[in-house]
């Protein structure tokens, strides 16, 4: 009986080890998952230069403030493409590296694994042409943030539109 009790205990502490063990390992693959998602931001080129679009902070928490930015890249203004008169009146509004004045920047957050309905926010410029909004995701997870772009009453189907994936804990 005492060779039972034994063997048992030994089995049983081969498996508090491996549980520890497995338990360190996987907490190490999810700082890895949370460095890769520490860059939160996209770039893209359009008719009115490169636009980037991103999360403030690394770490978005859920039902508190999640500050995004959008801007025009410095020296990207240059390569606005003025094929109408509309868009050489946007042209003449550019202000260095600021978009056009008349710019309207509509942002929509969506939990990609769940439904938990759309949060949707606008984006106003500050006095550098720098468009910031805040919008607050209720629930942790994986959120997809999507910004449409517009100017010179452009229709919807014209919008430009950025996009980006963030973790939300």
């Amino acid at each position: 009986m005492n060779k039972w009790k034994t063997r048992l205990f030994i089995l049983l502490i081969f498996v508090l080890v491996f549980g520890v063990g497995y338990s360190y390992i996987v907490a190490q693959g999810t700082n890895v998952l949370d460095q890769s998602l520490q860059k939160q931001t996209t770039t893209s080129e359009t008719s009115i230069g490169t636009l980037q679009f991103n999360i403030n902070h690394n770490d978005a928490v859920a039902l508190t403030n999640s500050a995004f930015t959008l801007k025009l890249m410095p020296d990207s203004a240059s390569g606005f493409n003025s094929d109408s008169d509309a868009t050489l009146n946007s042209l003449d509004q550019l202000n260095g590296n600021s978009l056009p004045s008349n710019t309207k920047v509509t942002v929509h957050l969506n939990m990609l694994t769940m439904d938990c309905g759309t949060i949707q926010f606008t984006m106003t410029p500050d006095e550098q042409g720098i468009y910031h909004g805040e919008g607050i995701p209720v629930m942790s997870g994986l959120w997809v943030a999507t910004a449409t772009v517009t100017y010179d009453d452009q229709p919807q189907d014209e919008a430009i539109q950025l996009a980006f994936t963030f973790n939300v804990k």
